[in-house]
């Protein structure tokens, strides 16, 4: 059986760690009063949402997607999400790294050791 301070320093590398992995830097920028009064004059342009939804489709596809799959989850999309994925769907993220999973499983893994329910780390 680990030692109290074993424990303890292992849940203390499990603190940092999550502090680490969680925090991320906010971004923001000054918004002046002419923005404001601009933003609300200006009508806001509503495209036409069955040819949003194909050209999204058809970008999915371009992807891998497969076209009728694509249709559905462009079909799935409200109005805001369609024309968000339409603009930015080249820097949108398609998943996570393979270090955020290795880091996760680790985690998982130190929990699981910690409460005693596996031996993994005793054996290496």
């Amino acid at each position: 059986m680990p030692s109290l301070s074993c424990r303890i320093l292992s849940t203390l590398i499990a603190v940092v760690f999550l502090s680490g992995v969680l925090a991320r830097p906010a971004t923001a920028g000054m918004i002046t009063a002419r923005d404001m009064l601009h933003s609300r004059i200006e009508a806001p342009v509503t495209p036409d949402l069955s040819t949003s939804r194909e050209a999204v489709a058809q970008q999915l596809h371009g992807y891998g997607v497969p076209l009728e799959s694509a249709r559905l989850r462009a079909a799935a999309l409200s109005a805001s999400e369609l024309a968000l994925v339409q603009q930015e769907i080249d820097s949108l993220p398609a998943g996570q790294s393979a270090l955020s999973v290795l880091g996760i499983l680790f985690l998982v893994l130190l929990v699981l050791e910690l409460v005693g329910v596996t031996n993994i780390f005793n054996k290496l």
